[in-house]
């Protein structure tokens, strides 16, 4: 059903853009703004709050020799950054420790053709003409020629006539498993914010679930939409067989309640809070209550599974620079969050730390900053180039040469790594070099 569904999903899309390809007019490339901003320089780095590392896996019970093997990884990974910059033509990416560059990758797009090069393999570029990136592309392209016939095959208006009715059914019966109570009028409390007014809902989950079921049978049962999955489900595996309806005595009760401010006329005014409660069958008590709520781009969301010991709470706030995620959730007593504040102008991009175990404490922090700096140092018009046809060629010189300068290149990556991090990096190599041995 799954897979039907995301066929059918598929198709959807296709149909919209061979709709929005047939409307296509001349634009004025000048007004188009650009996707991004170019230069781009973004900038990442993380801490990992070593002490708090070390408290938490000792809670989970883990013994000196792990925590040694973590408190090393972790006391490199602290000293990590990376960098990427993306420029109108090509981009640059950059592993750094202790502030030096210690690992590059580059490239570019030119009339040409594409470059790309690398300091793990510094005297040689990967250079394709247009031409050998025609030809790959054509190449990729056979192997799903039974697959781009069958693209060809499709009549796509025909398809659109046919899918629309089942799904506009759909969606009425899916709307139809809601049955609204009468609004009430009155003096309503929900997280201590007031509220005028309260509609009751009671959702038919069987019926939710069998329309769904049956938008499957409408589909396999349509002359034209069979003939299109035909085109791609050759086996016959997708269309095989229609999931089971769902019987509503096994079905779990769903109750809702919507809280507004509204006044004599009807119009909302302010936040609404919609709470729910999810009752098992054959039980009287719910197994999971909670309430969503929300106004204007601030959110906030919560569950509780009351048989199970798990609470969990989502929110999203807007702030004058961008929006605040938060994610809390205690299973059996474990501890998990998550805040990052992610922002909307150039200087910050976000800001994120996670919790574990201890919700006062991060466990790790992670920042990221953007400017449009441009940070591009590879020199890509250097170096010997290797072209598609050298990785085809019979010459084995080429793919000997490139395999003696990735060694050389992993032996530079490495001191450099060495030389920015003497300690950490000595540690960790002599610590999982005595593991491997022992």
């Amino acid at each position: 059903m799954k897979k039907l569904l995301a066929l059918m999903m598929a198709l959807a899309m296709l149909l919209s853009c061979t709709g929005a390809l047939a409307e296509t007019t001349a634009v004025d490339e000048a007004s188009e703004a650009p996707v991004i901003k170019t230069p781009l320089n973004i900038y990442s780095e993380t801490d990992i709050d070593r002490e708090a590392l070390a408290t938490d896996l000792t809670a989970l019970g883990q013994d000196e020799s792990f925590l040694l093997k973590a408190d090393t990884v972790a006391a490199v990974l602290t000293e990590a950054a990376e960098r990427l910059t993306i420029v109108d033509n090509g981009f640059q990416w950059d592993l750094l420790l202790g502030g030096k560059d210690i690992f590059t990758v580059a490239a570019e797009i030119t009339d040409e053709g594409f470059t790309m090069g690398s300091n793990l393999f510094p005297n040689y570029v990967f250079k394709f003409s247009n031409e050998e990136l025609n030809d790959l592309a054509k190449a990729v392209s056979a192997q799903y020629e039974e697959q781009n016939k069958a693209m060809e095959r499709i009549d796509v208006n025909a398809l659109a006539r046919a899918v629309g009715p089942i799904f506009e059914n759909y969606m009425a019966a899916s709307l139809a498993a809601f049955e609204g109570g009468e609004s009430q009028r009155g003096d309503f409390k929900v997280n201590d914010v007031s509220y005028n007014t309260m509609v009751p809902v009671e959702m038919d989950v069987a019926a939710f679930a069998n329309a769904l079921t049956q938008l499957e049978q409408d589909l396999l049962a349509d002359p034209t939409v069979a003939v299109t999955l035909a085109q791609f489900d050759r086996s016959g595996k997708i269309t095989k067989s229609v999931e089971k309806t769902i019987d509503p005595a096994n079905a779990p009760a769903v109750h809702l309640e919507f809280y507004t401010n509204t006044d004599e006329a009807g119009n909302q005014s302010g936040p609404m809070d919609t709470t729910f409660t999810v009752t098992m069958p054959g039980k009287k008590d719910p197994d999971i209550k909670g309430d969503v709520w929300a106004d204007g781009e601030d959110v906030t969301a919560n569950a509780q599974f009351l048989n199970a010991d798990i609470n969990m709470v989502l929110s999203s706030r807007k702030t004058e620079n961008g929006h605040v995620h938060k994610a809390d959730l205690n299973v059996n007593g474990l501890y998990f969050g998550c805040v990052a504040d992610v922002g909307e102008n150039d200087q910050k991009y976000n800001d994120t730390e996670i919790f574990f175990l201890d919700p006062e404490n991060s466990l790790i922090s992670q920042r990221s900053t953007m400017t449009h700096e441009n940070g591009l140092t590879f020199d890509l018009s250097q170096g010997t180039p290797i072209t598609l046809s050298d990785l085809k060629g019979k010459d084995s010189s080429v793919l000997a040469g490139l395999s003696t300068d990735v060694m050389l290149g992993l032996a530079s990556i490495a001191t450099a790594a060495s030389e920015a991090l003497p300690e950490e990096v000595s540690a960790m190599l002599a610590l999982f070099s005595l593991s491997s041995e022992g």
